[in-house]
């Protein structure tokens, strides 16, 4: 087995695993009474925000490149997205404000870099099983 086969099993394993522990944990909070289905509208509300920024496009590829590098300069996204400036630089504030990604100047030599935050990791790596059921399962 080639190595994208086997790493595709893996993926799989886990998503697996992950959506019987949802199901699971659901199960167990309707029936204990935990939460009723009215309750729904407040969850699905405080969730907007998030959802709305990380469905703008290009958010989600500037958060991987991030991911993946662990921190990156302006120049280094624009290069390793293809994306233009403008673009990195508006989707670059907003997930600075969102508290997904950390902007720090350096002085000597003067450069920006960016990071993610502990909570925009979390996103980032939160999102990865959902693109992948999308993608993949059918």
């Amino acid at each position: 087995m080639e190595l994208h086969e086997r790493l595709r099993a893996e993926v799989e394993r886990k998503v697996d695993h992950v959506i019987a522990g949802v199901a699971e944990t659901l199960e167990k909070v309707l029936s204990e009474g935990g939460m009723k289905p009215e309750d729904l509208k407040g969850v699905v509300e405080a969730l907007e925000p998030s959802f709305r920024l990380l469905s703008k496009r290009w958010a989600l590829l500037i958060l991987y490149v991030l991911l993946m590098l662990g921190k990156a300069s302006f120049t280094d996204i624009v290069r390793l997205t293809g994306l233009s400036k403008p673009i990195v630089s508006t989707r670059l504030k907003e997930l600075e404000r969102a508290g997904l990604v950390a902007r720090t100047v350096i002085e000597r030599p003067l450069s920006t870099v960016y990071t993610l935050t502990g909570r925009g990791r979390d996103l980032a790596l939160l999102s990865i099983p959902l693109l992948y059921y999308l993608a993949y399962r059918k």
